[in-house]
């Protein structure tokens, strides 16, 4: 898990970066009038950068025998973000509707990484890198 969160790591801080820097020229290349969602698109690569630092706890939950655990807590947390979407959009706009989005898909990637700590005692995420020796990675 630590030498997959180490490969994975560039890439996204890579991706982000460009998404950031460069995200109206980016959706401009589609149309033109895109390039005003890309408040929008920053915030969902922010948040897909987090999901991204959890590692593959998605993965080794479905692979390890707690698919239901995984099931449950997918359908809470896509709930929560159903929810969220259009409280947040009345007030924020597509911004809002992002930013709940990433909140939910966030959440259930902190869930599931901590999920796989006290249960199978693996740290998927980018963080094991930092727990040397703590048990196994």
């Amino acid at each position: 898990a630590r030498r997959l969160a180490l490969i994975a790591l560039f890439p996204l801080v890579l991706g982000v970066l460009i998404l950031v820097w460069f995200s109206s020229a980016l959706l401009a290349l589609f149309d033109p009038a895109f390039s005003v969602a890309s408040n929008s698109a920053i915030v969902l690569a922010i948040g897909w950068l987090a999901v991204g630092l959890g590692g593959p706890a998605n993965q080794l939950m479905l692979m390890t025998g707690s698919e239901r655990d995984f099931v449950r807590l997918t359908a809470f947390y896509e709930c929560l973000g159903l929810v969220l979407i259009p409280v947040l959009a009345m007030e924020y706009g597509a911004v809002g509707v992002a930013v709940a989005t990433v909140v939910a898909r966030v959440a259930l990637v902190i869930t599931l990484v901590l999920l796989c700590k006290s249960k199978l005692n693996v740290d998927p995420s980018f963080f094991s890198l930092f727990n040397r020796g703590k048990g196994r990675t």
